[in-house]
């Protein structure tokens, strides 16, 4: 007897199983969508004490090292008057953005009218140093323009992107949007270089497509979309190349071929092709 009702209730599990299973199958996919981090507060015992050693200790250090330690914030003065040289190496532009991100992160939580004219004395020099075109990088503006858009690997777009994060973060923090115009300008910019019909280009390092996903969230031009998808489909076709190698391979993706760069890249990549899915 308890072997039949035993049977009857692993059949009434499985016929529940598979009804489970049908309806779930006919249920709309749901888009996840980001929270924009303005909107958050963190206050707890792991996190907090993390993030005040941010405020008291990593970004004091991150602004000295830009302004005293070396010469990162000097090139944009210099390329802003369109004379002394370049100090550091070609890709020292997105140090800066790093850090101005940084200091709009914790704007949001701990509010520092001092922080925040810093941020702005910044980006002052950012807007000074871009050309009449849109196009902002102070190592080839104080090496030789000519030479711009010329070398795969020179992080021109790399900087562009961590500049465009900056814009993002400051302009959700602040309201302010002076950066934010620059990064749009610059965008535009790239894309009157490159895209459909115009010459190919490949990032030597990823985080453009990154940052243009969010250029399109805050500003929701089509557009800087399209450009990011775009450069995702620029590689894999051996436009890009260091010293004859390819940049990028493709793998396996669920939507096809996904080109994919070695190392840390790789993540960037997988974090750019897998955004845009969960776009509303």
């Amino acid at each position: 007897m308890k072997q039949y009702l035993l049977l009857a209730a692993s059949a009434f599990l499985l016929q529940g199983c598979q009804t489970s299973k049908e309806d779930i199958k006919e249920q709309p996919l749901k888009m996840i969508e980001q929270i924009d981090f303005s909107h958050v507060k963190i206050n707890d015992n792991f996190w907090s004490p993390r993030l005040s050693k941010h405020v008291s200790a990593t970004l004091p250090v991150c602004i000295d090292q830009i302004e005293n330690q070396t010469g990162r914030i000097r090139n944009f003065e210099n390329a802003a008057k369109g004379e002394g040289e370049h100090s550091g190496i070609f890709f020292d532009d997105s140090d800066v953005y790093k850090a101005l991100e940084g200091m709009a992160y914790s704007l949001i939580n701990n509010p520092d009218p001092e922080l925040e004219k810093k941020a702005d004395e910044w980006i002052d020099k950012f807007a000074a140093a871009q050309q009449p075109d849109g196009y902002i990088n102070t190592f080839y503006t104080l090496t030789g323009l000519d030479k711009r858009w010329t070398n795969m690997d020179k992080h021109e777009m790399y900087c562009a992107g961590h500049m465009i994060e900056a814009g993002v973060a400051y302009y959700q923090a602040t309201g302010k949007r002076k950066l934010l115009d620059v990064c749009i300008r610059m965008t535009d910019h790239m894309m009157s270089q490159f895209g459909p019909g115009k010459r190919h280009w490949v990032p030597g390092h990823e985080e453009i497509e990154l940052a243009l996903v969010k250029l399109y969230q805050t500003t929701q031009e089509q557009k800087y979309l399209d450009f990011a998808y775009w450069l995702l489909e620029e590689r894999g076709h051996g436009h890009g190349t260091i010293n004859g190698t390819r940049f990028t391979i493709k793998i396996s993706f669920p939507s096809g071929n996904l080109p994919i760069s070695p190392g840390m890249r790789y993540d960037v990549c997988i974090c750019i092709a897998v955004w845009p899915m969960w776009l509303p």
